[in-house]
């Protein structure tokens, strides 16, 4: 059985070496149409992101330590809410009308990403846009939407900008180098298949071994390989 596995190993790397030309022009090709999808193919989208903080503005009679620890348990349980109120319809719907916005609320929805930083009373709430000049706009109008409805709605004006968004320099969605790694990567299983597939259903007989193997009859003489050619006439 060592024998048989050790025999099976070479020869998939005598196709390896056999094949080494398509293998290589297998990957080359997926790199290349990697890089022409990174480049060419693949639109850029924007994002913007605005910075909330959850904290009561408003302070009263109260001491300081005492709203603050009110006010820390009372986020905690509405992070999760607001998230939702972030992306109602409300909010959306009041942000294309204050800007104008040629798209309907479930375009502008699915572009609206809101996520809390772990162990904070921070929000982040972002928009991902084609347009590089206005998505800072707009993720700045709605945080500002979204407070105000906070503020509607709970009576209580416990959010405050801690960074407004602003205009992105480079597209978010492109990583070049990345792109073309997973095509290379999809180029090298591709190759690796085409070899599987190869070595699996390949019927030459190579050696006598193969054929032992194959009938399990021994084989009792082998032929060499002659070259009848004679160099100084010519001729065979």
């Amino acid at each position: 059985m060592e024998d048989k596995q050790e025999i099976d190993l070479r020869q998939i790397f005598g196709l390896i070496f056999e094949y080494k030309f398509l293998i290589i022009f297998v990957i080359l090709a997926f790199v290349i149409a990697g890089a022409i999808y990174a480049v060419i193919i693949k639109v850029p989208k924007y994002t913007a992101t605005t910075k909330l903080v959850l904290a009561q503005s408003d302070v009263s009679s109260a001491s300081v330590s005492e709203i603050t620890t009110a006010e820390l348990s009372l986020n905690d349980k509405l992070i999760a809410t607001y998230k939702e109120i972030a992306k109602s319809s409300s909010v959306v719907r009041s942000v294309i009308d204050n800007l104008g916005l040629d798209m309907t609320e479930d375009e502008l929805k699915s572009r609206i990403s809101i996520t809390a930083v772990t162990s904070t009373q921070i929000l982040l709430v972002s928009y991902t846009d084609y347009d590089q000049d206005r998505v800072a706009r707009i993720t700045n109008e709605i945080a500002d939407v979204f407070s105000k409805r906070i503020a509607e709605l709970y009576k209580v004006n416990n959010i405050s900008v801690l960074d407004l968004a602003e205009t992105p320099t480079g597209p978010s969605n492109i990583n070049n180098s990345k792109d073309i790694l997973i095509f290379a990567a999809v180029g090298v299983a591709v190759a690796c298949a085409m070899m599987f597939f190869i070595y699996i259903f390949k019927n030459t007989v190579e050696s006598a071994k193969n054929i032992e193997d194959t009938t399990g009859l021994f084989v009792l003489a082998e032929l060499p390989d002659c070259d009848f050619f004679d160099n100084k006439k010519g001729r065979k």
